[in-house]
């Protein structure tokens, strides 16, 4: 039996649903979510106002999420590369290694706003789907966006 997901809001940005057994610690700009007992890994969020206004969601999610790979120097495998488009953001995705550690790194793009999330792992386990599940529970607060409607 799953334990039932608590929906959290975070300061006007988006919603996101967390599993009670997992726990959350926010920053300024930094979300942390990690599972409180024997957990694998963490999710860290990070939030920012969307600046280039002349490219597509889909532009700058792609950037943004090759410039983390290159500044980390994260080993991408290079079949795990995706482009999600859903109707109200574009999510861009790539698993690898870190430092001899799994990784998977998702950046989402709205209108005006754009996360980057990291999960973060010694290796790859089952609780990647809930880590999953967790991110693609995303929604954003934008009182303009027909998806809020």
């Amino acid at each position: 039996m799953r334990i039932r997901d608590v929906e959290c809001v975070f300061d006007g940005w988006f919603s996101i649903n967390i599993p009670q057994n997992w726990k959350y610690e926010t920053s300024s700009d930094l979300l942390s979510i990690y599972p409180m007992n024997a957990g694998k890994g963490a999710v860290q969020i990070s939030f920012f106002r969307r600046t280039e206004a002349d490219k597509s969601s889909a532009e700058i999610a792609n950037h943004h999420l090759d410039r983390f790979i290159n500044q980390y120097e994260i080993e991408v495998d290079i079949y795990s590369r995706k482009i999600i488009e859903a109707p109200c953001y574009i999510v861009a995705n790539v698993a690898g290694t870190y430092q001899s550690d799994y990784i998977k790194v998702w950046t989402i793009v709205n209108q005006d706003k754009m996360l980057l999330i990291t999960y973060i792992c010694n290796k790859k386990t089952r609780e990647l789907n809930t880590v999953e599940n967790i991110i693609y529970s995303i929604n954003f607060i934008d009182k303009t966006s027909y998806c809020n409607e």
